[in-house]
């Protein structure tokens, strides 16, 4: 059966004593709250969504995820077809996801939060390994042009490849390019439109650059593709120290022929406000072949739009009456006795203590019971921290530390 707001509001009105819901102070702001009660209490199996996540790629680990998922609530992530038993993913603490990534040996899942925006970081390493356009580890066929000077290498701080170029962006300029022709011919055929291109870029002052503007193919000045980032690989504007940026082949503005068995060239071109820039860097330039992966998770929207489906995570006033509620014939009654709890604590009239005592009951009664029929399927966070050795360990090996 189908539930809305109208019904709950019709149950409700049916245990009020004779009080019209015209006359329960703030009543859709108490629905809300009861909502949010429910949803802190128990992962309802109703709730659960499964929607496609932008593509992932193997060594690539940072990902915007659906505003509506409860907590790190996920159930699974999931390729759509094709999937093995080696593609489950396990949930780990932050400090275990970052120390472990690298490794390239687990698929591992964490949600991580920052500055009040919620994403989740993905090591998935059954796709495909990226390839390798240039590792950056030597200077050797690089020049710069016209705001771009002093190139250098750099091997003590770079996050991938053999090291990094290192060069200044001069005061008075617009625009600095750093270039190369001379890479060792790559056939694209299978990737042309197809792969994401990632480069690292470490800038001294993330506010200063306004664009980034990256060119690749069989040369760079009349046959190549081009393609213009104004933010990080996650969306997120440019931050002092590295970035990773990406460049969808599928977006990119093709420029002349380029030959697709013979792409030898880069041109990396920054656009910033012509002060002077010190230490900016280019690292480990990539070709990448993405998956659209699947997450299903619980959902801490409890009502949806009857007409366009979309979840919303409150109700504003009677002009939302026809919201459908997101709970069916076995958890309904959790929000219409939580909520009924909250209006009679609201009441405050002379059966109120009583009734908020009943329907708390019913409530806790319900949740257990909902709770043993329905037990959540999350994916719980492990890490490891401890462990027992074998019967026939080395004592000079280290050991192998879980939980």
């Amino acid at each position: 059966m189908s539930y809305n707001i109208t019904t709950l509001l019709n149950d409700i009105s049916t245990i009020t004593h004779g009080t019209k819901i015209n006359k329960i102070p703030n009543i859709y702001g108490i629905i809300n709250r009861a909502a949010r009660q429910v949803i802190q209490d128990v992962d309802i199996k109703e709730t659960v969504r499964v929607v496609s996540l932008p593509q992932v790629f193997n060594s690539i680990y940072d990902y915007p995820l659906a505003a509506d998922v409860k907590g790190d609530r996920l159930i699974d992530i999931r390729l759509p077809v094709g999937r093995s038993p080696g593609d489950i993913f396990s949930q780990t603490y932050a400090t275990t996801f970052d120390s472990e990534k690298s490794l390239n040996n687990k698929s591992s899942i964490h949600v991580q939060w920052n500055t009040g925006v919620k994403t989740i970081r993905i090591e998935a390493p059954f796709l495909s390994a990226p390839l390798s356009v240039c590792d950056t580890s030597t200077i050797n066929g690089w020049s710069a042009t016209t705001g771009a000077q002093s190139i250098t290498l750099d091997t003590n701080n770079n996050p991938a490849g053999g090291g990094a170029i290192k060069f200044n962006l001069a005061a008075g300029s617009a625009t600095g390019s750093v270039q190369i022709s001379n890479l060792t011919a790559l056939d694209m055929t299978s990737r042309e439109n197809v792969d994401t291109e990632f480069y690292w870029v470490y800038l001294p002052k993330g506010s200063a650059v306004t664009s980034i503007n990256f060119k690749w193919g069989s040369d760079y000045t009349y046959n190549y593709y081009n393609y213009t980032s104004t933010s990080n690989q996650q969306g997120n504007a440019f931050q002092d120290g590295w970035n990773l940026i990406a460049a969808p082949w599928s977006l990119a503005t093709k420029v002349g022929s380029p030959v697709v068995t013979a792409y030898d060239s880069v041109q990396v071109t920054f656009n910033y406000d012509s002060t002077l820039q010190t230490g900016v860097k280019l690292c480990s330039i990539t070709s990448n072949k993405g998956e659209i992966l699947e997450a299903e998770y619980y959902s801490k929207f409890l009502f949806r739009d009857p007409i366009t489906n979309v979840f919303q995570e409150t109700i504003l006033d009677s002009t939302e009456d026809n919201k459908i509620i997101n709970l069916d014939t076995d958890s309904y009654n959790l929000l219409l006795n939580k909520t009924a709890t909250f209006v009679a604590q609201s009441l405050q009239g002379s059966d109120a203590a009583y009734d908020a005592t009943f329907f708390d009951a019913e409530y806790e009664k319900g949740l257990k019971k909902y709770k043993a029929l329905n037990p959540s399927e999350a994916i719980k966070k492990r890490e490891t921290y401890y462990g027992f050795r074998g019967k026939s360990y080395n004592k000079y090996a280290p050991g192998v530390w879980r939980r």
